[in-house]
């Protein structure tokens, strides 16, 4: 992935300049840590020496996700399944407690993580199992990592890691997806669509036409036009808007099934009705 001449010519703060997705120097040179960008991540330090670079260890693999203004990375360690019952003596069944994924921070300049307390996952009960599907994510354009706890979301700038009671599960719901679209960041589930503010607050996104579907909808920006163009994932009508306030209905001859893509070459989208495939056309009288 990288020849000798490559890692000469590192220094502290270059990204790495072969296939691997990332990599941290150390302030002399002497050590780099690679890592590949994968959605798991096994990552590896090298160390110069005299004769050239040997390999010096390797941290944990997991989805280690980096805090691009420190180069701290943070990852969740656990099992997502787990039962909550267990046979013994062949016919018996027992209760076992759970183990919520524990969540590590790793230094830039190190291979060895440690947990940090005080910060638990979320666990959905079903039946005699627990689902934990813990996340921690990057939003462009946002500072701090954003990760799901047990009660809700918080925020990690690099050295603390602060509640955001905006975000809370009781105000935005479960299973929130947070995203950015165009200018904006959204955040969408099953209890409707909100704006992620600059403080890191959710505003409810009052004005959204009813008959979509608010966790399930698809949401584009389309930059020459200007414009955000929601679909819906059953057969419905298409709405635009300029400021994610005012929605319009486009007309369609149609009801439209799903989006497939912007167009490459003008402002407008690709859509596929019930009878074939549709155009919107953002320079159009209207807006569609």
């Amino acid at each position: 992935v990288a020849t000798k001449q490559d890692l000469d010519r590192l220094v502290a703060g270059l990204r790495f300049p072969g296939l691997l997705g990332d990599a941290d120097v150390s302030e002399d040179g002497q050590t780099v840590r690679l890592f590949s960008g994968d959605m798991k991540d096994a990552s590896l330090i090298l160390r110069k020496e005299l004769d050239g670079w040997v390999l010096d260890g390797a941290a944990p693999f997991l989805g280690w996700v980096k805090h691009r203004g420190t180069g701290i990375r943070l990852a969740w360690e656990g099992t997502g399944q787990q039962d909550l019952t267990e046979r013994f003596l062949l016919f018996f069944e027992r209760t076992v407690a759970p183990k919520p994924p524990v969540l590590l921070i790793l230094g830039p300049d190190s291979l060895e993580p440690r947990p940090i307390a005080g910060i638990s996952a979320r666990g959905s009960y079903i039946n005699d199992s627990v689902f934990y599907l813990p996340r921690i994510i990057e939003v462009p354009g946002i500072d701090p990592l954003l990760l799901e706890t047990d009660t809700g979301w918080a925020a990690f700038d690099g050295s603390t890691f602060t509640d955001l009671p905006g975000l809370s599960t009781e105000r935005i719901g479960e299973n929130a997806r947070i995203f950015k679209v165009g200018p904006l960041v959204l955040i969408q589930s099953i209890t409707g669509v909100f704006r992620l503010t600059e403080e890191l607050d959710a505003e409810r996104v009052e004005t959204f036409p009813e008959n979509q579907s608010p966790s399930s909808g698809s949401f584009t920006w389309l930059e020459e036009a200007g414009l955000f163009v929601v679909t819906s994932p059953v057969a419905g009508p298409v709405y635009t808007s300029r400021d994610f306030v005012n929605f319009e209905k486009t007309p369609s001859p149609s009801p439209i099934k799903s989006a497939v893509a912007a167009l490459p070459d003008r402002p407008g989208m690709l859509l596929v009705g019930p009878d074939g495939l549709y155009t919107l056309e953002a320079d159009c009288p209207g807006g569609g």
